[in-house]
């Protein structure tokens, strides 16, 4: 039985990008502490008042959390991974566009316009 993702920066990583790609997955743990603290946020919301308006915030915020998790490892924090191991411009290319499409994501849910998911 193999994993589905091997992992590990100090074998896979040069020495000279150790340092970003940990980083990286600092970023990418941080990603997931703040969806899902989120997701507590708009359940408490929820619980407290029980209006359908916080019901839709708490549903969208699940989603949130169980789409954008996955979705950044995958999409980002996995692509610039083999970037930094392979030394590749395309995987390079991959996490710069991703990477800034969900910082313009959370950007706008920063605004936290109401009843989409975000508290």
């Amino acid at each position: 039985c193999k994993p589905c993702f091997y992992h590990n920066v100090g074998v896979d990583i040069p020495p000279s990008s150790q340092g970003k790609t940990r980083a990286l997955c600092a970023i990418y743990v941080s990603t997931f502490v703040i969806l899902l603290l989120n997701l507590v946020a708009c359940l408490a919301v929820f619980a407290s008042d029980g209006s359908s308006d916080n019901g839709i915030s708490f549903g969208l915020s699940l989603a949130w959390f169980f789409v954008w998790t996955p979705m950044a490892f995958l999409c980002w924090y996995w692509p610039i991974y083999k970037a930094f191991r392979s030394d590749s411009s395309m995987w390079f290319m991959f996490f710069f566009f991703i990477f800034f499409v969900q910082i313009g994501v959370f950007i706008i849910s920063a605004v936290g316009i109401e009843k989409s998911g975000y508290s």
